[in-house]
């Protein structure tokens, strides 16, 4: 298993060729697992629209969805999310933090297929500072965010608490998104997989 696991990652980062289809990656069984986002996907996009939730083929410099984080014992663990890319784009993400004014990149990471992710696992983090940081692809696509330090001198820490949510049980997104900035937590908790499709994983990225 890990042989294969390990070719399918090879093909991935091959510029020109096509990404292994669905039934290549997850088995006949499986063959409509994320079909919107693998393969040839960008081709399907106008055969699928009856039944896709949005458009995959977002504008370039738009392809870095989002990223989360965690930081414990002075190990920062940071996930990049992004929509599905083409197979002549680069499949590299890059993070870069802000010191002194000025961004400075301090790693890159190959983007994992399928699931379109890169991820950064970064040691010796200074836990007592907050960061910007930023992610990039290619020369026009970046995200920005920053890591908080941690509020280890605090009496009372403030928890955000986001729970399941699905294709099926849709609700009023910005509402949440707008609470949870204005109550500013300390620290989200995620109770289980978060807004997803049932079949095509990706279909909610943009939420």
């Amino acid at each position: 298993m890990k042989l294969i696991l390990l070719a399918l990652l090879a093909i991935s980062t091959v510029h020109g060729k096509l990404m292994p289809t669905s039934s290549e990656v997850f088995g006949e069984k499986y063959s409509r697992l994320d079909d919107r986002a693998t393969s040839d996907w960008w081709k399907r996009q106008d055969a699928n629209k009856k039944r896709a939730m949005i458009n995959l083929d977002v504008p370039r410099e738009d392809v870095i969805c989002f990223a989360v984080y965690t930081l414990q014992n002075k190990t920062l663990k940071l996930t990049a999310q992004l929509y599905p890319l083409k197979p002549d784009e680069v499949q590299e993400v890059r993070l870069e933090v802000k010191e002194g004014g000025t961004w400075k990149e301090i790693a890159k990471e190959k983007v994992i297929y399928p699931g379109w992710s890169a991820h950064f696992r970064i040691k010796d983090w200074d836990s007592t500072k907050d960061f910007a940081y930023r992610l990039r692809h290619a020369d026009k696509a970046t995200f920005e965010g920053k890591v908080r330090r941690e509020p280890t001198e605090k009496e009372t820490i403030v928890v955000g608490n986001l729970s399941c949510n699905s294709s099926r049980t849709t609700g009023a997104r910005p509402l949440i998104v707008k609470n949870v900035l204005a109550q500013d937590p300390d620290i989200l908790f995620f109770a289980g997989d978060q807004t997803y499709h049932h079949t095509q994983h990706l279909s909610l990225i943009h939420i």
